[in-house]
């Protein structure tokens, strides 16, 4: 069986790639059953210390356009069990690749649709190409959304306009992506491969620390009150001022004032 995905560390960056190029990196069961053994390697590199930022990319000219219909059950008696055997499994890993620690940066060329959508959705920071388009298609072929697109879009983008993007068949460009917050930063295609490494650059040259603990208080957020969480804040941040990166990073800046 080919590789649907690829992983490689390089410098404490993890590249997860979507290698499945030659079919728009469409999901089928033996996607789903690579995905949820990557993650969960993934998970344990992260907690090792091996891993400090993950980009996720893709192989071809489109970055996902989501589940595979082709590898639908002819028997229909079967469709039920696979469909379900095909969502525990890229469920389990999105939520692990959600729950990760440090920063997710996904980098977008083409074509997102549907479960690409959710992979999109569930990274910190996205940069995609001008020509980018994201659409969820699911009730154009009958089915409802997956790969977390129904919790992750109402969050990212708001509850009216991911009812908008889930109900109908609108197609955002990588712009209007942008305007609605599903998209970090747009740039021409052929400034793609300079802007993504230059914001992996800037993100991995960053305490570990630091940014692990942003994103989880980030995170936390909606499911804290004001009190607790500026308690929270206000402890995490006299932690990490203690630490070997804050306190080295406060010698090199007051030395710089100073000069």
């Amino acid at each position: 069986m080919t590789d649907r995905l690829a992983v490689q560390v390089d410098d404490g960056v993890l590249h997860l790639v979507l290698a499945r190029g030659d079919r728009g990196n469409a999901i089928d069961l033996a996607w789903a059953e690579q995905f949820d053994e990557v993650v969960s390697s993934l998970t344990r590199q992260v907690a090792s210390g091996d891993v400090r930022t993950v980009l996720l990319r893709a192989e071809g000219a489109n970055f996902c356009v989501g589940g595979d219909l082709r590898d639908f059950p002819a028997d229909e008696n079967a469709v039920t069990p696979h469909l379900q055997r095909m969502a525990r499994l890229v469920h389990r890993g999105l939520a692990g690749l959600y729950e990760l620690p440090v920063p997710v940066i996904a980098r977008l060329n083409g074509a997102a649709a549907g479960a690409g959508v959710g992979l999109v959705a569930v990274a910190d920071l996205v940069v995609a190409a001008r020509s980018a388009r994201f659409v969820m298609a699911y009730t154009a072929v009958g089915l409802s959304p997956d790969c977390g697109t129904s919790w992750l879009l109402p969050r990212v983008i708001g509850l009216r306009r991911a009812t908008d993007l889930t109900l109908t068949r609108r197609t955002l460009s990588a712009d209007e992506a942008e305007s609605w917050g599903l998209v970090s930063r747009v740039v021409d295609a052929a400034d793609l491969d300079a802007a993504v490494s230059d914001l992996v650059a800037d993100v991995s040259g960053r305490s570990t620390a630091a940014l692990v603990a942003s994103k989880r208080l980030l995170r936390a957020a909606d499911a804290d009150t004001l009190p607790a969480h500026l308690a929270d804040e206000a402890q995490q941040i006299a932690h990490l001022a203690a630490g070997p990166d804050a306190v080295q990073a406060r010698a090199a800046f007051l030395s710089r004032s100073r000069a």
